[in-house]
Formats: C-alpha cells, sequence, structure tokens
C-alpha cells in the first residue's frame, strides 16, 4: 500500500492523483464524500450513490464549506430549535495557509492548470457523484 504522506512528499499534484485514482479501493481522490455518507445506511438498501443522497435527506443537517458562515447560521437555527438555547457558533480559521481567497471556480482553474487536461478530467469522471450531490447541496440551500 502506498503511504499518502512520502507519495505526496515524492511527486507533483498530478502525480499523486493519478496514483491515488490507480488504486481500485482508495476513496481519497474517488467520490470520498459520497462513500462517507453512504455508511450511514446498509449495503442492503441500494448503491452506494442512493445510500449517499438518502443519508443528506434524513440527516438534520449538512453545510458546505463554501458557504461556511450560512451553515454555522443553519447550525445554529437547528441547535437552538433543538433546546440549545442561546448558542453562537462563530468561525474559528486554524491551519489555513493561504491568505487570499478565492472563489471555487478560480481554484479550479488553478487545479486543472497544474494536473493538465488529462488527469483533470480523471478526476471529475472520478468524482461525478460527488460533484453532482454538491451541485444539489449548494443550489439547494
Amino acid at each position: 500500500m502506498v503511504l499518502a504522506s512520502s507519495l505526496a512528499r515524492n511527486t507533483t499534484l498530478a502525480g499523486y492523483i493519478e496514483t491515488r485514482l490507480s488504486l481500485e479501493h482508495d476513496r481519497q481522490c474517488r467520490n470520498f464524500h459520497i462513500h462517507r455518507l453512504a455508511t450511514l445506511f446498509s449495503v442492503n438498501e441500494g448503491d452506494e450513490a442512493v445510500r449517499a443522497k438518502r443519508a443528506i435527506e434524513v440527516l438534520p443537517f449538512v453545510g458546505l464549506v463554501e458557504k461556511y458562515n450560512d451553515s454555522l447560521g443553519r447550525l445554529e437555527k437547528l441547535l437552538e430549535s433543538e433546546g440549545f438555547k442561546g448558542i453562537h457558533l462563530k468561525p474559528v480559521e486554524a491551519n489555513v495557509s493561504r491568505t487570499v481567497k478565492k472563489s471555487i471556480d478560480e481554484k479550479l482553474i488553478e487545479i486543472k492548470a497544474q494536473l493538465g487536461d488529462e488527469i483533470y478530467s480523471m478526476l471529475e469522471e472520478a468524482n461525478k457523484v460527488d460533484l453532482d450531490v454538491w451541485e444539489r447541496l449548494n443550489h439547494g440551500e
């Protein structure tokens, strides 16, 4: 098994992603979020995508990093409705190395430039379900 930290130190981002995608059962770069969400239900209850989408429907809260402050506000309201009166959640940035705030589109353009078209396309294909669910959450909130 490839040790992720060693791989990261000894290759480019494109090499790292290509290697991770070549490992059949490695989920780090392949529908990671769907894989995690699907574990809420038994494998007998549908394929991974069905179970993950169902998890999003039944969970009381799912936030988005891109809408962190809005997500915290929604979580506050939910917690208050559950009896946590006077709760105030505030964003705290920790382990943040970048000081420049970029849009998701700007970040994706940079990543595509680093990876090249072929690896970027492989990454998109390997994350179709994650991307679909992200779109639903991003535009459905």
